[in-house]
């Protein structure tokens, strides 16, 4: 999987690490985070960071250390995250310690892990089901709506080859692990409407879609994510009132 690679387009457990949830955004003004959302990492920990931020604002250079001292990490930008910039850093340091990361510019999402060593199943679970939220403004269409899977352990970045049937070509995504799904605690893959974009049109997945999914774990691995070979959502419950803006 390309996916060692950089992820792209997020084990809530630690509020320190700012997992993305609908609420923080405001009016399409965008969110940032960092994956994994678990607590603890191993040494030589694989992070991601990602953004959907419209302005675009430069990062500057990773700033990592370990206890307070300095410690060197890779970044990797990947290329096929729309509507998410994702960048991957790995620490370059066998240290344990409490670990900071953040951006030499301001305005970005930082995040704490404890290094320590760690050890990570080889075997990934994924149960799906379909995330539905609205966010209300006047002036800006803000929905959450597409398929959820939620994985029984904590991962970075998940890369998805997605096809209509088996006549239809594969498609290639890359998502950010979330720290959670919403109000469940589980990280989480959204696919479909984020917000103010679309990774993948609803509409299809609701005719079932065939999937692959592999996920870059905390240690630098990668994993094929099991229970998500084929999905097709349900479809909403048809709005009651008379309000357009009920029915997405």
């Amino acid at each position: 999987m390309k996916l060692v690679l950089a992820a792209t387009v997020a084990s809530v457990m630690a509020a320190a690490i700012a997992p993305r949830t609908a609420d923080a955004i405001s009016a399409c003004n965008g969110d940032d985070g960092w994956s994994p959302g678990t607590t603890t990492v191993p040494p030589r920990a694989h992070l991601a960071y990602w953004t959907d931020r419209p302005d675009k604002r430069p990062l500057g250079d990773v700033v990592a250390t370990i206890d307070g001292k300095p410690v060197n990490a890779k970044v990797t930008s990947v290329g096929n995250a729309a509507p998410f910039r994702m960048l991957l850093v790995q620490i370059d340091s066998d240290r344990t310690g409490k670990l900071e990361v953040k951006w030499s510019t301001q305005g970005h999402a930082t995040a704490s892990f404890d290094v320590k060593p760690t050890t990570f199943p080889k075997d990934v679970n994924g149960a799906t089901s379909r995330y539905h939220k609205k966010l209300p403004h006047s002036t800006v269409r803000e929905v959450f709506d597409g398929l959820s899977i939620r994985l029984d352990q904590p991962a970075i970045a998940a890369h998805l080859k997605i096809r209509r049937d088996a006549k239809a070509p594969w498609q290639a995504i890359d998502v950010p692990v979330l720290g959670k799904d919403f109000d469940d605690p589980r990280p989480t893959i959204h696919v479909g409407e984020v917000g103010c974009h679309t990774n993948y049109t609803v509409e299809l997945l609701e005719n079932g879609v065939d999937l692959e999914v592999d996920v870059t774990l905390p240690d630098g691995k990668t994993a094929r994510v099991k229970g998500v070979s084929h999905v097709q959502l349900a479809k909403l419950a048809k709005p009651t009132s008379t309000n357009p803006s009920d029915s997405e």
